[in-house]
């Protein structure tokens, strides 16, 4: 993804994230997943662990990356939030999660991803209002996945690489994904205004935002 909007620079940055009780398979996954993010020489890798989360992320030293501990859980958060005002954006998220519950991560003004892992193995995702931060996602009711690229996402042992035929019409007739469902089978986008919501051994939520 590309674009700082408080310094109004064009950067890069890529984020993916496993939820998964097993710790041999997380390893596996961000090893594998390890060698694509540092192809991006230029950028500098980041990496948090918590719990059942491990996040990994590669973006310009000038673009906004945070994490915060509150009476919740734990919050990361990579981009920026208007409303933020002067306070850090993870600050700010993490004061809205206390007071309004989970869901309020998600639909600020501006551009990011941000994430929180309330207790292990159940966690919400959400971007800006518009959800321009690019977030693909996907769940076995085991793992959850989720990434900026789709194609990282593949390289976990229980994913099985099929064609949607869905997504493949989509792209092909309309130029675009249709129903949030890219060319991959099982691999998504939240629908615009909508949060992520996902607990060990339960589907995927969609959530509209508050």
């Amino acid at each position: 993804t590309r674009f700082n909007v408080r310094q109004g620079e064009f950067e890069m940055a890529v984020v993916v994230g496993i939820v998964d009780s097993d710790p041999e398979r997380r390893r596996q996954f961000i090893q594998a997943t390890e060698t694509h993010v540092a192809s991006y020489g230029e950028l500098t890798r980041h990496r948090w662990d918590h719990a059942d989360l491990t996040l990994l992320a590669a973006a310009a030293d000038s673009t906004p990356v945070e994490h915060a501990h509150g009476r919740n859980g734990f919050t990361w958060i990579m981009g920026d939030v208007y409303s933020a005002e002067n306070r850090s954006p993870a600050t700010f998220i993490t004061t809205l999660i206390e007071t309004s519950g989970s869901l309020a991560l998600h639909g600020q003004s501006g551009y990011y991803l941000a994430c929180t892992v309330e207790v292990p193995g159940r966690v919400t995702l959400g971007t800006d209002i518009l959800g321009m931060f690019p977030l693909y996602y996907w769940s076995d009711g085991k793992v959850l996945l989720f990434s900026t690229l789709p194609g990282l996402i593949h390289r976990h042992p229980n994913f099985r690489k099929r064609i949607s035929a869905e997504g493949l019409a989509g792209i092909l007739v309309q130029s675009h994904m249709v129903n949030c469902q890219t060319i991959w089978e099982g691999i998504r986008r939240p629908e615009p205004g909508h949060a992520l919501q996902w607990q060990a051994g339960t589907t995927v939520r969609t959530v509209p935002a508050n």
